[in-house]
């Protein structure tokens, strides 16, 4: 089945609340990519799930790397966020994502850096159709 981006939208959001107040344009903006890392012919019934948790998960990294504005460099966090300081308060936390969060190679790490981002890859990992690209060498 073939979603609107209007289905997609919607349906992450759903997923992930704080995505209602950022414009459409800038979700819509997201959903090729998104359409690229989740056939039909992969997760089935399970197609519109799987669309929305990647698009709930880039549009996050991207509001992280634009602070918050969706506009900008759009350049990515790189590993994960372990740490926070304002003014005289720091504090740590976390640990940094490594190879076990990332069987696949650097797409799973940096999947692995947002709920909605974990999610897809435990949908993923239930899906039969999923083949590991290190398997096609």
């Amino acid at each position: 089945m073939t979603f609107t981006d209007a289905q997609i939208r919607t349906e992450a959001q759903a997923l992930a609340p704080e995505l209602a107040s950022v414009a459409d344009a800038t979700l819509d903006a997201r959903i090729p990519w998104c359409r690229a890392h989740a056939s039909s012919e992969v997760f089935g019934d399970y197609q519109l799930t799987a669309l929305a948790y990647l698009l709930a998960h880039r549009t996050t990294m991207d509001l992280r790397a634009t602070g918050g504005t969706g506009t900008g460099s759009g350049a990515a966090i790189v590993g994960a966020v372990t740490s926070r300081k304002s003014g005289k308060v720091a504090e740590s936390y976390g640990v940094a994502v490594t190879s076990a969060w990332a069987p696949w190679g650097p797409s799973d790490a940096e999947l692995a850096q947002t709920p909605y981002g974990l999610s897809f890859l435990s949908l993923r990992g239930t899906r039969s159709g999923a083949v590991s690209p290190m398997a096609l060498g």
